[in-house]
């Protein structure tokens, strides 16, 4: 059996949540693995939410995850983006 996929968030607004809520309670072949968000002494003051996921930076995240989901207003999004297309 493979590993799971290790997914990132990035951003943990009304999209995030919801896709960190529907991780954590279980989706086979996936884990939360980190998140990057504008606040992240907020996001480590709510363990539950992350399930145990990092709280990394948005160039950091392409690196440590399989996946990226990005739930970043329209301005953040080519910084979560291009680091994710560059590792391919």
């Amino acid at each position: 059996m493979q590993p799971p996929l290790q997914v990132g968030l990035a951003g943990l607004g009304a999209i995030g949540r919801e896709v960190a809520r529907r991780l954590a309670a279980g989706i086979p072949g996936l884990r939360l693995a980190a998140v990057a968000v504008r606040d992240p002494q907020k996001a480590r003051g709510d363990p539950e939410k992350l399930g145990g996921a990092a709280v990394v930076s948005l160039a950091t995240l392409a690196e440590t995850c399989d996946v990226v989901v990005e739930g970043l207003p329209p301005q953040l999004f080519r910084a979560a983006a291009l680091p994710a297309i560059e590792r391919g």
